[in-house]
């Protein structure tokens, strides 16, 4: 799914919940989600990542119905 640019701001991380394997997964949909994907070493960000990143004042938007606190 394409994420739609004006979701992305300074302030937000855009994720896409999937589920593998039973597992639901954030995938990252923006260049900031991105970002902390790449620093964390990882392809999808954790509940932790996700944490984070909320701690350091981003707002979490979901392209899913889904919501990140259930993520592995």
């Amino acid at each position: 799914m394409e994420h739609p640019k004006e979701l992305e701001t300074m302030n937000n991380i855009t994720i896409e919940i999937r589920s593998v394997y039973g597992n639901l997964k954030a995938y990252p949909m923006c260049t900031n989600s991105k970002l902390f994907a790449e620093i964390a070493g990882t392809k999808t960000l954790t509940q932790g990542t996700i944490q984070r990143a909320k701690r350091l004042g981003f707002d979490v938007v979901s392209l899913a119905d889904a919501d990140y606190k259930d993520v592995a």
